[in-house]
């Protein structure tokens, strides 16, 4: 696991490191969206019909018959999350670090924050502006979950960064 201080070093060495795979892209040209631009809906059924017919064309099946569980994440807010099972938890991941104490030690376990510009950048807003989005879902133990669980992470606006965690 590594600490506070490991993580922002790693993620500062990287800030600028281009990814192995794809095409540089300059960061400097997104804007920094807060996690709360965004807000949280009560339904999937409450996006526009453009966002609905965006989410089904990535398999998100808004009507969410047979699952056991729904995610959205449009730009940086978590805008819905919606466990239907009691076999599992579905949450955004500031949530999910609040209620379990143990989560902390799971973040940047498998992808360090200086694999790229792109990582760290992710590192640097969580220790710096303590902006954390993404979701963590969790099978829990001695259950059997027959249903998927669905999760999209959309950008909305072609302008914003999105830099999410998930566990």
């Amino acid at each position: 696991m590594l600490n506070v201080r490991d993580v922002l070093q790693k993620a500062e060495k990287a800030r600028n490191k281009k990814a192995a795979i794809g095409t540089d892209i300059d960061l400097d040209e997104f804007t920094k969206e807060d996690k709360e631009e965004h807000d949280v809906i009560d339904s999937i059924q409450d996006v526009p019909k453009h966002v609905k017919d965006t989410l089904l064309k990535v398999g998100v099946d808004t009507s969410e018959n047979e699952r056991a569980g729904s995610f959205v994440q449009m730009d940086q807010s978590n805008i819905y999350s919606s466990p239907m099972s009691e076999s599992i938890e579905l949450m955004n991941l500031e949530m999910a670090l609040d209620k379990h104490d143990w989560l902390d030690q799971y973040m940047w376990g498998v992808v360090s924050p200086d694999s790229d510009k792109y990582t760290a950048q992710t590192a640097l807003r969580e220790q710096e502006e303590g902006t954390k989005s993404g979701y963590f879902i969790r099978s829990k133990p001695g259950t059997k979950e027959v249903f998927p669980m669905q999760a999209c992470m959309f950008i909305g606006d072609e302008a914003v960064m999105q830099t999410a965690h998930n566990i």
